[in-house]
């Protein structure tokens, strides 16, 4: 049986920005209840959704930024996003109204450089993009691991390379099990 995991972390940027970041790893959507109240966005959707039912592989991680009084809060259900990668969408959320989307990303260059899905499906990370759509930030899962951050600006950036942190310590946590 795996076992839920804890990691905190802080990150502060050139800028004196500063965040302190939870993530859970390991958990059904029954075991989770981000905070303390449970009519916060990320609660009521992770809910209807039911993130994290079919196993127990949700990822939940929780950013305060600049001593700000509500996190920014993100579920990943790993099961889904890894099986039905092309349809996966996923909020990094404060409120219905401050929100960030991720996709997984699913596609690589071969070395023709034309654009192709992964032979078995899945993915190899993640994109950040704001509500219009713009790319803000990608976090390559593969190997070691890399972010790639998006031309906007560097306070746009702090949030997304926070998530994507997040996502590379769960990778770590992943492979220390084993």
């Amino acid at each position: 049986m795996r076992h839920k995991q804890t990691v905190r972390f802080a990150l502060t940027d050139d800028q004196g920005r500063i965040s302190q970041v939870t993530a859970l790893a390991r958990v059904q959507w029954r075991d989770l209840q981000i905070g303390g109240n449970p009519s916060t966005f990320t609660n009521i959707m992770g809910g209807m959704l039911r993130v994290g039912d079919e196993a127990n592989d949700t990822y939940a991680v929780r950013i305060f930024t600049d001593r700000q009084e509500e996190p920014w809060e993100k579920l990943i259900d790993n099961y889904a996003a890894r099986r039905y990668a092309k349809n996966y969408i996923g909020l990094l959320a404060r409120d219905s109204n401050e929100y960030y989307i991720d996709v997984p990303v699913y596609k690589l260059r071969n070395p023709k450089g034309e654009t192709v899905d992964l032979p078995f499906g899945g993915s190899v990370g993640f994109e950040f993009k704001n509500r219009e759509g713009k790319i803000l930030a990608a976090v390559s899962l593969i190997g070691n691991g890399a972010v790639y951050l998006g031309e906007c600006s560097d306070e746009e950036k702090f949030l997304p390379a926070n998530a994507s942190a997040a996502l590379l310590l769960q990778q770590l946590l992943d492979e220390g099990v084993r």
